[in-house]
């Protein structure tokens, strides 16, 4: 049974928001069309969401506090990420229907080939399982960090859900991967023992697929990777600094410096200069571009003057 009908109950949600688009029917611009519409209206829904959260917690909360100011920036640094995302994955359309033809015919010619019975074995059940604990561990989570003051549908984050989603969408795709390079390697090995010249060229045909398809995966999934990293540098900050200031035995007198220094900055005019002599800001590059049109119009008029005398002379 192929990777993508295991996944089905899951490539169900990713498609239902808007992540990955359906299998390309019979009229292929007009479901990319809907697909892009899809989009759109997912993305101004995350937005919207994002607008309204920093806007409930800057009316309502202490923004000095390092822990709120971290949050807001993990919460605008998701969105960002799966707003890429979407609009990446909107522009590879074709690059994922090719990715997903290019696997179920792997898939196919190898359970075809292979003598020892299945492949794969049964994804769905696992599949099924790891969304089920996604689920149970956010309904967790938010539960411990409830705040009375912010709306309870503001605090549900659909953008970390769908995330975590599509990482077990892309991790059992990339463990299919694996089992079909060594089904390969393991089919070539057999091929090149009983000395079959036509099954060694299938199954380096089947091998160039299969880098096919991890380059396909490189382009489709490359934004995500990219993102995920960022998102995940940017919530260690923000459970460091959560810590720093809810747990007792920590180091107030660092929370305290921390949050002296975010009021500050806010208050404070920040100046960079050169060495003191003139600052550097958007008044500095309209004082360059001015003085550069100033001598570029006198050297013109030098030229013109030049030319005169040129002619006059001759």
């Amino acid at each position: 049974m192929g990777l993508y009908r295991e996944q089905r109950v899951l490539l169900t949600i990713l498609r239902w928001s808007s992540i990955m688009a359906a299998p390309i029917s019979s009229r292929p611009k007009l479901a990319h069309r809907l697909y892009c519409l899809r989009v759109g209206v997912i993305l101004s829904v995350l937005l919207t969401m994002l607008y309204l959260r920093v806007w409930d917690i800057t009316r309502d909360f202490n923004l000095p506090s390092v822990s709120y100011v971290m949050w807001i920036i993990a919460v605008i640094v998701e969105t960002f990420v799966i707003a890429v995302v979407l609009l990446a994955n909107a522009y590879n359309v074709s690059s994922f229907q090719a990715l997903s033809d290019l696997f179920e015919h792997l898939e196919q010619s190898i359970e075809e080939r292979n003598t020892a019975g299945h492949v794969y074995p049964s994804y769905g059940v696992a599949i099924n399982a790891l969304m089920v604990v996604y689920l149970v561990y956010h309904s967790i989570l938010i539960y411990f960090s409830y705040q009375m003051g912010i709306s309870f549908a503001l605090q549900i984050r659909l953008e970390v859900v769908i995330s975590d989603f599509y990482t077990v969408q892309l991790l059992f795709l990339l463990l299919a991967i694996g089992r079909c390079a060594r089904q390969l390697r393991r089919m070539l090995q057999v091929s090149i023992v009983s000395n079959r010249v036509s099954d060694v060229c299938a199954v380096l045909r089947l091998r160039d697929d299969l880098v096919r398809a991890v380059a396909l995966v490189n382009r489709c999934y490359g934004v995500f990777f990219l993102g995920c990293g960022v998102a995940w540098v940017v919530n260690e900050i923000m459970q460091a600094t959560y810590r720093c200031e809810t747990h007792p035995s920590n180091n107030r007198r660092l929370t305290k410096m921390l949050d002296k220094a975010l009021l500050k900055c806010q208050f404070q005019d920040i100046n960079f200069t050169v060495y003191g002599l003139l600052t550097i800001d958007n008044s500095l590059s309209y004082t360059v571009i001015g003085s550069i049109v100033t001598y570029l119009v006198i050297l013109v008029q030098f030229r013109q003057v030049e030319e005169r005398i040129e002619n006059m002379v001759n």
